[in-house]
């Protein structure tokens, strides 16, 4: 149903009449707004409109429900994660000191506990749900926003202890993390660790044009160091894993410099492709934590066949998240 037709439907039921001509932000006498009764209806398409017109996300209704309060109740995933890329608070708390956190964590459905476990990945690292192409070219529901991760240098380092401590037991002769923030995390392993430590440049190669190709760029080491790591026991160590270009690129110019890559670290993975090329290359992989990812070819994108619209990233659309 249109956006205009909804409301005019609305206008006629009950506890609605009396609110006049019904726009996006008219209340009916319970205190809900078309917003909660479009979810509460199981009307997406209206909800979607009302969203894109200004709905307030984080109106309180009935009982003191929020949209997403009524989205989560509904196990409508897809409709709550809208509203959390639209700013809709997870600290809203209801007539019964229910907050919308507290009811993902009761409820039975595993969609509604993985979103659940996304937005608290988000509320520990600086990330953001929405609609999101990765350096990999892949899509993508999360961001993590990886420029901010080192604003508090002793909350990556007293991490980048942790993960050394994971990779003792390795007895690596090096340390390799890509350019940016992961070899600032690898310089931290490497320190603690107390072996060599290198890094990976970061080049872009060449991109059909469309947005279609996966893996578009490519990690080098600088030329000055290349030969000294023949031979030696290498961790590739970086900040935040998702579907690993920037490990898989680092990697492979490894192997062209004949290093012993035996292991993978990093703070955070996301998602399953990690493990998936850890196994693959016969590596080890150490993490702080694994939080639930999802990963999609730009044709197969849920988001973009809906119509739903990609996300800046960074102001001027720069370098990708892995």
């Amino acid at each position: 149903m249109n956006l205009q037709d909804f409301l005019t439907h609305l206008s006629s039921q009950p506890g609605w009449a009396e609110a006049g001509q019904v726009t996006p932000r008219s209340r009916a006498g319970s205190g809900d707004t078309p917003l909660h009764a479009a979810i509460w209806i199981g009307d997406d398409e209206a909800a979607r409109h009302l969203i894109d017109a200004g709905a307030d996300v984080n109106a309180a209704g009935e009982d003191g429900y929020t949209p997403i309060h009524a989205a989560l109740a509904q196990s409508n995933v897809p409709l709550a994660r809208r509203l959390t890329a639209c700013g809709a608070s997870w600290d809203a708390v209801n007539a019964f000191a229910c907050s919308v956190r507290d009811a993902a964590r009761r409820s039975d459905d595993p969609a509604v506990r993985a979103l659940l476990e996304q937005e608290e990945l988000v509320s520990q690292l600086p990330g953001r749900i929405g609609h999101f192409r990765l350096e990999s070219g892949h899509h993508s529901d999360l961001w993590i926003d990886l420029e901010l991760l080192c604003l508090r240098p002793e909350f990556v380092q007293q991490r980048a202890a942790e993960l050394a401590a994971r990779l003792a037991p390795h007895q690596v002769d090096a340390v390799c993390g890509p350019l940016v923030e992961g070899a600032f995390v690898a310089l931290l392993v490497a320190a603690r660790l107390g072996v060599e430590f290198y890094y990976t440049e970061r080049f872009v190669l060449q991109d059909d044009g469309l947005g279609a190709t996966l893996f578009p760029v490519d990690y080098r080491l600088p030329l000055v160091l290349r030969a000294r790591l023949h031979g030696k026991r290498v961790a590739i160590v970086n900040d935040v894993i998702s579907a690993g270009s920037a490990v898989r690129g680092t990697f492979d110019d490894l192997q062209l410099c004949g290093a012993n890559t035996i292991a993978v670290a990093s703070l955070a993975v996301l998602g399953s492709a990690a493990a998936a090329f850890a196994t693959l290359n016969n590596l080890a992989l150490e993490t702080l934590r694994t939080f639930p990812f999802t990963l999609w070819t730009p044709s197969e994108c849920p988001l973009c066949q809906a119509g739903v619209a990609l996300q800046k990233t960074t102001p001027d659309m720069a370098a990708g998240q892995p």
